[in-house]
């Protein structure tokens, strides 16, 4: 047993669950940052370029994209507000 695993405790499954759910935030921050990106690369195509064809490909991958960030935002609060109610009753595991 090294000197890190005397110190600090096994994680809980719920303090892995709290884990998993700062994880998915930061994948909620890039989901969205995908779609601010996506939208600058159609109004280029939309506007500047005047390609349509390629601008209505760029939508379609946009509305995938926000559909993905849609997602895992309800998935997370939904798991968050789970681990909330556990927490409120003094659980320690999922």
């Amino acid at each position: 047993m090294t000197d890190s695993e005397e110190i600090l405790p096994e994680k809980t499954s719920l303090d892995k669950a709290v884990d998993m759910v700062a994880g998915l935030k930061e994948m909620i921050h890039y989901a969205k940052t995908n779609i601010e990106k996506i939208s600058e690369y159609w109004l280029f195509m939309e506007d500047e370029a005047g390609r349509k064809d390629l601008a209505n490909m760029l939508d379609e991958l946009l509305d995938k994209q926000s559909s993905l960030h849609n997602d895992l935002e309800e998935t997370t609060n939904g798991i968050e507000m789970e681990i909330n109610r556990i927490k409120n009753e003094g659980g320690d595991s999922l």
